[in-house]
């Protein structure tokens, strides 16, 4: 029979819960942004969990290689020429609302 490791617990940031989560669970807490860790705390949110995906990747070469080679083989939907012609578009409609408008004129109703 095998024995029970202790896990290792880390938080991608300051004031996570991470120490918390690792006396909960008896484990030993690695500090903030440890990539040898087995639980991984975070804050709610894209950026936090950005962060955690790039912290799982950095452990994982056989799926970084995978993605490297899905990169190289199939083209992005989004390329610079269409990235380009938006951004030329929104600076074209952004110069046309910035330009001045005639002044209206006022109606004589004095009759």
């Amino acid at each position: 029979m095998t024995r029970l490791r202790i896990p290792v617990v880390t938080g991608l940031g300051h004031s996570t819960g991470a120490s918390t989560v690792a006396a909960a669970l008896h484990g030993r807490d690695a500090g903030a942004w440890a990539a040898a860790a087995d639980i991984v705390v975070c804050r709610g949110g894209g950026e936090s969990m950005r962060a955690a995906e790039a912290l799982r990747l950095a452990g994982d070469p056989v799926e970084r290689e995978r993605m490297s080679v899905h990169s190289r083989q199939v083209p992005t939907s989004v390329a610079w020429p269409s990235v380009l012609g938006r951004t030329a578009a929104a600076y074209a409609a952004a110069e046309r609302l910035a330009r001045p408008r005639p002044a209206a004129t006022a109606l004589d109703v004095t009759g």
